[in-house]
């Protein structure tokens, strides 16, 4: 491995025994997330379909999946990512100036992305 880089394994979680090679060190995260193959969208019927891929325009929630950093061991090279928990992202329920749906996930545990979209303070 060059100096000043490692690889990444993470234990537990769908990614488990996954190796990301090629990490800097410089600023490694103490957690790092990733998202779930699947999301769900709610058409303009309202109807409520299991999409997979990018997220498209019409989403509603998806899950992430949350890895943490192990304590190195001396003389062993690589760092361990230990799974956490997966959390559920639910859409900014704020409508924007264009009559639409905010496209930005909302605050974890809030229905809102940020004060300006908080419906309470209006």
């Amino acid at each position: 491995m060059t100096r000043g880089y490692t690889s990444i394994t993470l234990k537990g979680g769908k990614k488990d025994g996954e190796i990301i090679d090629d990490v800097s060190l410089r600023k490694l995260p103490d957690a790092i997330s990733f998202n779930s193959e699947c999301y769900f969208a709610k058409s303009n019927d309202g109807n409520i379909s299991i999409m997979k891929g990018s997220l498209s325009s019409l989403w509603h929630s998806y899950s992430v999946h949350i890895y943490s950093k192990v304590e190195n061991k001396k003389h062993e090279s690589g760092t361990i990512f230990e799974f956490i928990e997966t959390r559920d992202v639910e859409r900014c329920s704020a409508i924007i100036k264009k009559k639409t749906q905010c496209l930005k996930p909302a605050i974890y545990g809030k229905s809102y992305c940020s004060e300006n979209h908080n419906s309470n303070k209006q």
